[in-house]
């Protein structure tokens, strides 16, 4: 005769099946054998991840937490995971997204893990990528500046900004998630704008640490208000 009897564990089927062997006389001897059966099976990832491009590192979404939110970014039309003996409830996900230390124009890459609750695992990688071609927006103008020339028709520009900070201060508005602080300046040659005023535009250029580049300009008048002089006559 034949017994078997079944133990069922979260990640162990184990079967121990009974042979006894009996003569006519009613004597019997028994063995026993048992088998087990393990899951060593990984659970599938049917899909494809979507690289996603961003300029700002604010902009990166942060890894998703749940198989079902994994499941909801997966393409393909056989889109699924799945696992042969863990339902899709006791899947569980981590993640593991580098350390971004360049973010002008850089890639890294994420790592998702499904486990099942025998401990097997599928991983499956997304491609995060920084592309920061965007020049820094400038909103506002800085306003005209007029000096006077002196009695020798010489003059002393104002004293150019050097930072962002500076910039601000002086009203503009300037964004840009990978801004540098400092600017650079430049003094177009003077021109004559009237017989009485000249004219040098200033120009500042805003930099980010990726290269890219805005610029914007400040009018600096001079002005000639020194009426004539002559020297007195001598009585003769």
């Amino acid at each position: 005769s034949v017994e078997t009897a079944e133990y069922v564990q979260s990640c162990e089927y184990q079967m121990v099946r009974t042979y006894t062997v009996t003569d006519e006389c009613g004597n019997s001897s028994s063995i026993t054998h048992t088998i087990i059966i393990h899951d060593t099976i990984a659970p599938v990832i049917s899909g494809t991840l979507a690289d996603v491009t961003v300029v700002c590192v604010e902009e990166m979404p942060a890894a998703v937490q749940t198989v079902a939110e994994l499941l909801a970014l997966l393409q393909g039309d056989a889109a699924a995971i799945a696992d042969n003996c863990s339902d899709f409830a006791s899947l569980t996900l981590t993640s593991s997204t580098p350390d971004f230390t360049a973010l002008c124009h850089a890639s890294y890459v994420r790592t998702y893990t499904v486990s099942d609750t025998c401990g097997n695992t599928t991983t499956i990688t997304q491609n995060l990528i920084f592309e920061d071609n965007v020049a820094p927006v400038v909103e506002g103008a800085l306003a005209d500046i007029t000096i006077y020339a002196d009695s020798s028709c010489n003059h002393i520009l104002p004293t150019a900004w050097t930072t962002v900070a500076d910039l601000t201060n002086a009203g503009l508005e300037i964004s840009d998630c990978n801004l540098a602080s400092d600017v650079t300046v430049s003094d177009a040659d003077m021109t004559v704008v009237d017989a009485c005023t000249n004219l040098v535009v200033r120009t500042y250029t805003i930099s980010d640490s990726c290269g890219n580049s805005t610029t914007t300009s400040q009018n600096i008048f001079i002005e000639d208000t020194i009426h004539p002089w002559r020297q007195p006559i001598a009585d003769t």
